[in-house]
Formats: structure tokens, C-alpha cells, sequence
């Protein structure tokens, strides 16, 4: 399973808001991580075709907490070109840890840009 952020080349609104979910590895079912101690987002972007970077750390934040909501406000340098992206987010959670996902049971995160059809 995977979420999919759609828009059009150099749309910088709405911000991208994704969910932060993971199969239990018992239940084999989805559910919502639990973000109430996360104190950083950081955001990386990658094509997936030419492995070029197109965000490298740039901050995020907490959404909505009680939905394991993620937010993000693109630059204009983050969609300015067409393709298809896989998204990572790092967490610094208290104490100072970091868990970089998705990973091994987190749900993927791919956002895809296409051409404006303007004429």
C-alpha cells in the first residue's frame, strides 16, 4: 500500500499533508503511528527514475496529531519538474532520535508532478 501526492508542474498549493501509518506486524493491519513525540519533520525528495534530489532536509511539521498527519509546504525549486518521486520524512522524536521512514513496515510515500496542460 502506498499514498500518492498528485499536482500539476510548479502547483505549490495545497500543502502536501501525507500520513504517517504502519502495518502491525501481528494483525497485518494499517494503523496510525503515534507522533506525540516527535519535536522535528525533516523532508527528502527523489526521483525515482534519475535518483536526482530534489529536497534534502527541509523542514516540515506535525499536522494533526491524532490522525499521524504530516505536513509539508513546497518551494517552488521542489516542483519544477515533471516525474515521478519517493518522499521520505525524518523524525527527531524526544530525546533526540531520529527515525528515517517509510521503512521495512511503513506505508510508501511517492509524489507524483505532471505537465501543466496551460496553453
Amino acid at each position: 500500500m502506498s499514498q500518492k501526492i498528485e499536482l500539476k508542474k510548479g502547483s505549490r498549493l495545497p500543502s502536501w499533508v501525507f500520513q504517517v501509518r504502519r502495518k502491525d506486524p501481528v494483525t497485518d493491519k494499517w494503523e496510525d503511528d503515534d507522533l506525540s513525540d516527535v519535536t522535528a519533520v525533516k523532508i527528502y525528495m527523489k526521483n525515482v527514475d534519475t535518483d536526482v534530489v530534489k529536497i534534502a532536509g527541509t523542514a516540515g511539521s506535525v499536522y494533526d496529531l491524532a490522525n499521524a498527519l504530516i505536513e509539508y509546504s513546497p518551494a517552488a525549486v521542489d516542483v519544477d519538474t515533471v516525474g515521478t518521486y519517493t518522499l521520505e520524512y525524518e523524525l527527531t522524536r524526544t530525546g533526540g532520535k531520529t527515525q528515517t521512514l517509510p521503512s521495512g513496515e511503513y506505508e510508501d510515500v511517492y509524489v507524483i508532478i505532471s505537465e501543466d496542460n496551460k496553453a
